[in-house]
């Protein structure tokens, strides 16, 4: 099928399945695309397909940010290249899109570059640099980036940290990361690199020769939680970490009545169930009280109807 020109409603776009770079309606770019097109119109085309997934409908290839300002203007139709193209297509293109405009966070456009190889596992770097029009070191190092730690990448993406220093750190291990994090954010981009070159050729010798230790261990910071009650109860009944960790017997007493406290086999707690039992087992003495004395005037009611006496317990027997 050859490209097409065509106005089409708007409530027949949808977005494409798959999204390298998310609208955000707060920022600057978009408020001001929002208001030229308010006050001039519609500008370009948007690129669409027909979709397999919502059959009558065309999924947006190019053009998101201009069919939601098309959208919150209140237009009806807007003009559209219609085209027919596959799913790696699409990817791709939104992919040579987005290295040229960069709104896309860059540890979101890694994570997408790193997941067009998992999905088509034939793809290889200089196919890919092709398709971008770079070189096969840029992919390379862009993919890289998915190795930064959590919190480097939260610097990456708001700015903090130079994409060429953040480029550098991805090449150490965790734990290096972790330590030279601050100077990657605070020194000139060719110091970081000067020093970050001196650590990795240092790690690369202790990979030679064997020495990874000090370079494998990232401290983890302990997060609360609760341990399963199979697990209290074995400690309650064999006191197998308690030996450990408290050596004082009597000490050890006092372990084992904290874990009796936590399965609520502890004194207090045992007269807490106690007086909740009785205070159901009065309860239910009252109720069914409460129900005989109905039945029995419920009978002797009977009864009366019947022509008998309802004092006479015996005739509330043969009416029973």
């Amino acid at each position: 099928m050859a490209e097409k020109l065509a106005n089409l409603s708007v409530d027949l776009l949808v977005p494409a399945f798959v999204l390298l770079r998310l609208v955000d309606k707060t920022s600057l770019d978009y408020i001001e695309m929002r208001d030229s097109m308010a006050a001039h119109g519609f500008f370009g085309t948007i690129c669409v397909r027909p979709s397999k997934r919502q059959p009558g409908k065309y999924e947006i290839i190019d053009g998101l940010h201009r069919y939601c300002c098309a959208v919150d203007c209140g237009l009806k139709e807007v003009p559209c290249i219609i085209k027919e193209a596959t799913d790696a297509e699409v990817k791709n293109w939104q992919i040579q899109a987005n290295i040229i405009r960069r709104e896309t966070a860059n540890s979101d456009y890694a994570a997408r570059l790193k997941m067009l190889f998992i999905e088509n596992p034939e793809l290889t770097m200089e196919i890919l640099a092709v398709e971008l029009h770079c070189r096969p070191a840029k992919i390379q190092a862009i993919l890289r980036l998915n190795r930064l730690i959590p919190k480097a990448k939260q610097h990456l993406d708001i700015g903090e940290l130079p994409i060429t220093s953040a480029y550098s750190l991805a090449k150490l291990p965790k734990k290096l990361q972790e330590d030279l994090l601050e100077k990657a954010l605070t020194l000139s981009v060719r110091e970081f690199i000067q020093i970050s070159n001196g650590y990795r050729k240092a790690y690369q010798e202790a990979v030679n020769e064997g020495r990874l230790q000090k370079y494998l261990y990232l401290p983890v910071k302990p997060k609360p939680h609760l341990r399963t009650f199979k697990m209290v109860r074995n400690e309650y009944e064999h006191l197998t970490a308690g030996k450990i960790l408290v050596k004082d017997s009597e000490k050890l007493e006092v372990w084992k009545l904290a874990l009796a406290w936590v399965l609520q086999l502890d004194s207090l707690s045992q007269q807490e169930i106690q007086k909740k039992a009785d205070k159901r087992a009065d309860s239910d003495r009252q109720r069914i009280a409460s129900r005989k004395k109905d039945l029995d005037r419920r009978l002797r009611s009977k009864a009366s109807k019947m022509g008998a006496d309802p004092d006479d317990d015996d005739m509330i027997e043969v009416v029973i």
